[in-house]
């Protein structure tokens, strides 16, 4: 399902409710996709770049996309979880700028994640998912904050983002950097301080993510993957794609379309 308006495009994976208990564990692998996870009873957490996002009754938390993450229950859970992209331009993610709140923000109306949960089962039901996302999201971008330092930071690295992410298969870093009149060493020290991030990381994090939507959605092979995400060398790619994921490609296709599958 997708949503586009001339700001903001938003696209949903998939949404169900899960029970879980005290061995609650997914695979560390990093997802192409958002989390918004809402806990209706019970308690746990999640692990996020050394930082705790609490799940406890009666509120959410954004678990961004491309983040290595850990899942833990301390108390048996009930979970709503929703995973969805919602995209400023092309190739560049709310939650590639801005960074999610630390603390659970309260949810005052179940009904809004039941509207996303169960939509198939009415009429009208993708229309009333689409409205509760965007409901649902409004608190936590209130207080998110941007990575950037500025609102210039901001608008370049939108641009900078957008252009990596069209030129995936063929990019040189070294021209981009001098697009903007940095050399090459400046480039590198403002991505990182604007992104938290190296742009040799970010480049890898994309390519992996264009990688995960190939392998799940289309019909290539592993070295037709490989190339369009700019690598000539298939071995280095898979390589490169478990230590970002935790799984081999073929392993993550095989697993990843049979979950979605089984949704």
């Amino acid at each position: 399902m997708q949503l586009t308006d001339a700001n903001l495009s938003l696209s949903l994976v998939r949404s169900y409710w899960q029970k879980a208990d005290l061995d609650w564990a997914y695979p560390s692998y990093q997802r192409p996709y958002n989390w918004l996870i809402y806990t209706r009873s019970g308690r746990g957490y999640v692990e996020l770049e050394g930082r705790r996002l609490k799940l406890l009754p009666g509120s959410m938390v954004v678990v961004p996309l491309n983040r290595e993450c850990h899942y833990h229950c301390t108390e048996p859970m009930e979970i709503g979880a929703c995973a969805f992209t919602l995209q400023m331009s092309p190739g560049v993610d709310v939650f590639d700028l801005y960074r999610v709140p630390d603390n659970p923000v309260a949810v005052t109306d179940e009904q809004l994640f039941r509207d996303v949960i169960e939509a198939e089962q009415k009429p009208g039901g993708t229309l009333l998912a689409m409205g509760a996302v965007l409901r649902l999201l409004a608190p936590l971008l209130d207080v998110s904050t941007t990575r950037g330092e500025s609102g210039q930071d901001e608008v370049r690295m939108q641009k900078v983002l957008s252009y990596i992410d069209r030129h995936l298969t063929n990019l040189d870093m070294t021209d981009l950097a001098s697009q903007l009149g940095f050399s090459d060493g400046h480039f590198s020290r403002w991505f990182n301080n604007v992104m938290g991030v190296s742009p040799k990381r970010y480049v890898i994090q994309k390519r992996v993510e264009a990688a995960t939507r190939l392998l799940l959605f289309g019909g290539q092979n592993i070295e037709a993957v490989a190339r369009h995400c700019g690598y000539e060398d298939a071995l280095y790619f898979s390589r490169i794609f478990k230590k970002y994921t935790g799984l081999s490609p073929r392993e993550y296709r095989k697993i990843k379309q049979f979950d979605l599958g089984s949704q």
